[in-house]
């Protein structure tokens, strides 16, 4: 994708506009991909997590096959360890949920 339309998924990640955000998936943008330069966090799923709010997007970005392991270069964290580092309760049963059933355990 062109930088411009990874930059916006980020941007949309992290005000919860979802309509943007899948028209910038279809647009080529990745919902795993590293934009580094300009924003809080690097990963888009990050950017959602930040702002400890925007559980909506942070579904759907799971939904549409953001990787909760993946390590935020900029935050040097997981979106499990973010969500752990911040204390925030409902993000983090979320993305432990997304882990169990990704990983196929029942823990």
């Amino acid at each position: 994708p062109s930088a411009i339309v990874q930059e916006a998924l980020h941007f949309a990640s992290l005000h919860g506009h979802i309509a943007v955000a899948s028209f910038l998936v279809e647009c080529g943008a990745d919902v795993n991909g590293v934009q580094p330069v300009g924003h809080h966090c690097a990963l888009p799923l990050l950017q959602a997590l930040f702002t400890g709010v925007r559980d909506h997007m942070v579904e759907w970005l799971l939904k549409m096959g953001a990787d909760p392991r993946l390590r935020d270069p900029k935050r040097e964290q997981t979106a499990l360890e973010f969500v752990v580092s911040v204390g925030n309760a409902v993000q983090e049963e979320l993305v432990r949920r997304v882990e169990r059933e990704r990983s196929g355990s029942s823990l």
